[in-house]
């Protein structure tokens, strides 16, 4: 009997994810594999590495409140460089240079090849890059190279990437990247770049929930009216995300318990 977790792409609303995270570990929720995309991605490693929602949010929460995490580019392929965000990152880990076979729960996160329009799958080598490319938000973050491909967020083409967790019996998906925003005519080209992604993201998830043959339960914390960018609402974010695992919580027991027989 194995149980995975998925965690969606969705920028600032995946605080939402370590509100769930806290409950399935308070609940003994044994995990044993992860598929993470975006920022679900970052917060899946750190999930798989020490298992400790509580060191999650203080990395996350430090990140937010660090005004020099942003390391403005001149560039054209994107307005920040990242490098300081992927420093804060390597930091949680205890070595530089960690591999996803370091990591304590089997991890599989994705990527887009921005030239080809390819789901990039990566589950082995070094993770610090991995997790950097499917962090790499088109636009906003520069483009990532990895393995000699050109990357931007996993989310373009496969945000909650159930398909990343073949062999296991029972899986906990967590979406936060489906939720479209309240738009209007006072919506600025920020607001509406944005809510053109979340409806495309939509569509997707919706199909990859429709062909997901496993046993399943979906966490979708009401983050509508979050962008992908209000980092200001964390611990608002983390509470909710608490607040609608612990619904869903008792059903997710006696699907396991139910396999289980």
């Amino acid at each position: 009997m194995k149980t995975g977790l998925v965690l969606s792409g969705g920028g600032a609303r995946g605080f939402a994810q370590i509100g769930v995270l806290n409950v399935l570990k308070e609940n003994n929720i044994q995990i044993d594999a992860i598929s993470g995309c975006s920022i679900g991605a970052l917060i899946g490693a750190c999930y798989a590495y020490d298992q400790d929602p509580y060191r999650i949010k203080k990395l996350l929460i430090d990140i937010k409140s660090k005004r020099n995490v942003y390391d403005y580019s001149f560039s054209t392929k994107g307005v920040i460089k990242g490098k300081r965000l992927e420093q804060y990152i390597t930091e949680y880990f205890d070595k530089k240079n960690i591999r996803f076979e370091d990591l304590k729960i089997p991890l599989s996160v994705n990527a887009t090849d921005i030239v080809n329009g390819q789901e990039l799958i990566i589950d082995s080598g070094l993770l610090i890059p991995a997790i950097m490319a499917s962090l790499s938000y088109p636009g906003f973050f520069t483009t990532r190279k990895l393995d000699d491909k050109i990357c931007v967020d996993g989310g373009v083409v496969n945000p909650l990437p159930v398909d990343l967790l073949p062999d296991v019996d029972f899986a906990i998906i967590v979406d936060v990247s489906s939720e479209v925003r309240d738009i209007d005519e006072e919506s600025n080209i920020k607001d509406i770049v944005i809510q053109s992604t979340l409806i495309m993201q939509k569509v997707i998830v919706e199909k990859s929930l429709q062909q997901f043959r496993k046993k399943y339960v979906v966490i979708a914390p009401d983050v509508k009216n979050v962008g992908v960018l209000d980092f200001k609402d964390a611990e608002k974010l983390i509470d909710i995300g608490e607040n609608f695992a612990l619904k869903v919580i008792d059903k997710i027991k006696d699907q396991i318990n139910n396999i289980y027989k």
